[in-house]
């Protein structure tokens, strides 16, 4: 519509379906328009500083390893506590080893960890594998997991009894659910309001778009355009 010769229109409305059910528990776009995924989660402060305090705290937490004996508990002497309060393998210290399985259970719903032994069944090392690379299977009762390691990927076929698993929240007795994917929408929101403010400032504090008005715009026009019924509340000039 026009008022006072100005041409008036309504921006279209950007609709997405959203269905938390179907689509949303995954990586990718959101309502926003923005995709999120654990890097892009991770960039956001308040989400980094919430995980790292989280796994960081936990991490530095000492593990006793304890053994079960009817309604007893004794703490006992074990490879096991070697590898989870001084060095889990070669490359990771039990600080690091812990952060990252953590890490992985809030961002992924999984924190999982293959355990090496040495012919006499004892834990020799604690490897961290991403659950991106892992699958579980069920079989005659029991669990296997498919892991993807190396750099060719190769897969191998590992009892439950040989991994890790810190699931995180969930409702599936193995699985644990992302809060990455869980929060999807509020972290898109997130982002896509950090974007805007640093597309905001990036440009001078402009504001995209204008009115065209033929000829010469005077307060009248200026004061009619703004004041109701015309555009209350929407439109304000303020006279030089």
């Amino acid at each position: 519509m026009k008022i006072l010769g100005i041409e008036i229109r309504r921006a279209k409305e950007q609709t997405r379906d959203y269905d938390p059910l179907r689509g949303y528990m995954n990586w990718g776009p959101t309502v926003a328009g923005v995709n999120v995924n654990e890097a892009s989660a991770l960039s956001l402060s308040a989400y980094w500083a919430g995980v790292r305090i989280i796994s960081e705290s936990l991490a530095m937490l000492p593990v006793d390893v304890i053994k079960k004996q009817g309604s007893r508990r004794e703490q006992v002497d074990h490879p096991s506590e070697f590898l989870l309060n001084a060095e889990a393998n070669y490359k990771a210290t039990a600080f690091d080893f812990t952060q990252i399985l953590v890490t992985s259970a809030i961002n992924h719903g999984n924190g999982l960890a293959i355990i090496e032994r040495d012919k006499y069944a004892n834990p020799i090392s604690l490897v961290n594998v991403h659950p991106d690379d892992c699958k579980y299977v069920e079989f005659d009762e029991e669990i296997y997991w498919l892991v993807k390691i190396g750099e060719k990927k190769e897969r191998l076929k590992i009892m439950d009894r040989d991994m890790l698993n810190l699931r995180g929240f969930g409702t599936d007795a193995v699985e644990g659910l992302s809060a990455i994917k869980a929060h999807k929408q509020n972290i898109g929101l997130a982002l896509a309001t950090q974007k805007y403010g640093a597309d905001f400032y990036n440009k001078g504090t402009f504001i995209d778009g204008y009115i065209e008005y033929p000829g010469k715009l005077d307060r009248t026009t200026k004061d009619a355009i703004g004041a109701p019924p015309n555009l209350p509340g929407i439109i304000k000039f303020v006279a030089p």
